[in-house]
């Protein structure tokens, strides 16, 4: 299968913010017409495109993928975070090449709202976590960011 998501991410990154911010949603609420096969996929390529792109352009993106993650209703978020911590914690590889500080970076950059809510979401997902599951992700993922995102 292609990597249509890797073609996606780096697509949206390049784009000026009043391009990226609609064209954005618009893929968001697209995800959430699949069915789980495809979303997983979808989150799976994602994972592994995304250090990918430079970090000044991927970071722009970040911002605006979790600004519109905290617009979306609660159950939305959750639905969307679970599927990317599944993943992570099945293949936690997939996380390895990203700047998980400056990915903090930007989380730190956005809203109080917005970080609470998202925080929020992550522990709620990171709670229902079986005890391997949540090991795992505990060691891939940074103390800051554990602490920051309440795992």
């Amino acid at each position: 299968m292609q990597n249509f998501a890797a073609e996606i991410i780096s697509s949206l990154a390049g784009m000026p913010d009043f391009l990226r911010r609609p064209a954005l949603s618009r893929r968001l609420a697209e995800f959430f017409e699949m069915g789980p096969e495809e979303r997983s996929q979808v989150v799976s390529d994602a994972l592994e495109a995304g250090h990918r792109v430079p970090f000044p352009d991927f970071a722009r993106l970040l911002g605006t993928w979790l600004e519109a993650m905290a617009a979306m209703p609660p159950a939305r978020r959750e639905e969307l975070f679970a599927e990317y911590v599944r993943q992570a914690a099945a293949r936690p590889g997939l996380l390895a090449p990203y700047n998980m500080d400056g990915m903090m970076g930007v989380f730190a950059g956005i809203g109080e709202e917005h970080r609470e809510a998202l925080a929020g979401t992550v522990a709620a997902v990171a709670a229902r976590l079986d005890p391997e599951q949540r090991r795992v992700l505990r060691l891939v993922v940074p103390d800051a960011a554990s602490e920051a995102l309440g795992i």
